[in-house]
C-alpha cells in the first residue's frame, strides 16, 4: 500500500490527478482526507461532491443521498462521513 502525503497547491493538482486515474477504473470512489482545507480543494479540482463538518446537514445528507444513490461518482470526505454510514457499492477508497 503506497500513502500519498497531500498537503495544498501541486500536492493538491497531484492528488488530483491520481484520483481521476483511479477513478477511470473504479465506479464509485471514496476520497478520505484529514482535514476539510484539503476536501475543499479536492472537490474543486475534482468538480465532485464533498462531505465534512463545517457543511451545514441539508448540504450533507444532499452529497451522501447523491453518492450512495448512483453508480458512478467520486465524494471527498473527512472522517464525519464514516459515522453511521453504510454504502454497499463502493468500489474503492483512497
Amino acid at each position: 500500500m503506497r500513502r500519498l502525503a497531500i498537503t495544498e497547491g501541486k500536492e493538491t493538482e497531484f492528488l488530483a490527478s491520481y484520483i481521476r486515474t483511479e477513478a477511470t477504473q473504479a465506479k464509485k470512489l471514496l476520497v478520505y482526507v484529514p482535514f476539510v482545507k484539503i476536501a475543499n480543494n479536492l472537490g474543486t479540482a475534482l468538480n465532485c461532491a464533498v462531505y465534512h463538518r463545517q457543511i451545514d446537514m441539508e448540504d450533507r445528507k444532499a452529497s451522501q443521498i447523491s453518492f450512495s444513490s448512483y453508480s458512478t461518482g467520486v465524494l471527498v470526505a473527512t472522517t464525519a462521513f464514516l459515522v453511521g454510514i453504510y454504502i454497499s457499492n463502493i468500489d474503492s477508497v483512497l
